[in-house]
This record gives C-alpha cells, structure tokens and sequence, in this order.
C-alpha cells in the first residue's frame, strides 16, 4: 500500500509534502507546451498562411509547402529542443541548485508561451518554439528534485506517480486548448491570443507557487563546482 509520509506502517512512503509542489510544476509546465497542438493547423492556415504558402527557388520554380509538414514541425521543434537541453539543465542544476533552474524554466515558458500568437511567420513561429524548448528544464529538474527528497524505497511509486500526471496533462492541455479557442469573441483578430494567456498565465501559477513554497533540494555542500556530475534524475534511471 501506498501511505502519507510520516505514517508508521508497513506500506511505502511518499513524501508528498516535498513533491506535490513540483508535481503541479510539472503538469502545468506540460498543459503550456502543449495545449497549442489542437489549433496549430488553423493556426498555420490563419495566421502564417501556410495553406498557400510556396518556396520559389534561383531557378524560378515554386514548391508548396505542405501544412502537414509545418503542423508537425512546430509540433514537435519544442520537444526536439528539450531533448538536448535536458542534459545541460541538469548539469547546471548539480552546479547552482535545482530551485534557481526551477524558476528560469517556468519564467521562460510563460514569456515565450505568451510570445507565441504574434508571430508574423513560419519561421518566427518555429524559432519561438525552438527556444520554449532550449530554455526549460522543468521535467529534468522535477526529476532531479524526486530523486533528491526520495529513497530507493519510494523512488519508483513516486515517478509513477509523476508520469502519470504527465499523461494527464497531455490531456488536460487538448482540452485547455480546444476550449479556449472557442472564446473566439474575446480576440476576434487573433482568436490563438487567448488560449497562449492562459496557458501562460497557468504556468505563472505554478512559477509564483515555486518561489514561495519549494525549497531547495540539493545543498551546496552536496553540489559540484564544475558541473559535471551527471544530473541526478539519470543517474536514477
């Protein structure tokens, strides 16, 4: 069985008090990166044109571009990023702490989530996208905070716990998204304004929450001056 931390029973432990904070980090973190993905098609046809988009090339022959191609692009370039940030954000997090990358991360993708209905074109879009991804550590830094506050014992049902909420917030974010697109009246010019608002505005929950209740993890005496430590989310793996 499962048991609240502090309880005297045969069960496993799990220290909620010391993750639920990163857990909400977590899930808001994924509604943000996410909830762009029910209307990234009539976003790309509306506002970035790609329905009628061309490439015209030296020799003076045009290619369409497909909106498939620029759906899943602009699906997929944040992730791509994240994928090779990870890796420097929890190495950054072994040198100056997990909070401090903590509240960058969350910082950044409310910036960059609320920039993200302006831009004027594929490539700006793209380029936002790029950088929501290579600015934000929070899933490599909730995992580095799980593996610092939790023992062999309770490591395991704690990360089950954590990505079952990843998948939740998967689909949480299509239902954010979806639904907040249809207050279409509130920007009839550019109805994407608001559902990028309030994703943004979700995520500034979680970065306020951050800097008030989570507390750091890892203590400087514990932490590596030059960085290269591997971060402690992959050593657990």
């Amino acid at each position: 069985p499962v048991i609240m931390s502090g309880q005297q029973t045969s069960g496993v432990s799990v220290p909620w008090r010391k993750v639920s904070l990163v857990f909400f980090c977590c899930v808001v973190d994924v509604v943000s990166i996410s909830l762009y993905e029910p209307f990234l098609p009539s976003f790309c046809s509306d506002r970035l044109g790609t329905a009628n988009s061309t490439i015209t090339y030296e020799n003076g022959t045009d290619t369409a571009i497909s909106q498939d191609l620029c759906v899943g692009s602009l699906a997929s370039v944040a992730w791509i990023a994240r994928f090779f940030s990870g890796f420097q954000f929890g190495h950054l997090s072994d040198r100056y702490g997990r909070r401090p990358i903590l509240l960058f991360s969350l910082a950044s993708s409310t910036l960059f989530t609320i920039a993200f209905p302006f831009a004027p074109n594929l490539a700006a879009a793209i380029i936002l996208r790029l950088f929501s991804g290579l600015f934000n550590g929070t899933l490599t830094i909730v995992n580095a905070v799980i593996s610092d506050v939790t023992t062999v014992e309770n490591r395991p049902i704690t990360f089950g716990f954590l990505w079952a909420l990843f998948a939740l917030s998967r689909a949480l974010s299509g239902g954010v998204g979806s639904f907040s697109l249809s207050l279409r009246s509130v920007y009839p010019d550019n109805p994407y304004i608001f559902p990028c608002l309030l994703g943004a505005f979700i995520v500034f929950i979680g970065l306020i929450l951050a800097a008030w209740k989570v507390k750091e993890s890892l203590p400087k005496e514990k932490r590596r001056q030059d960085g290269r430590r591997p971060c402690s989310c992959a050593a657990s793996l």
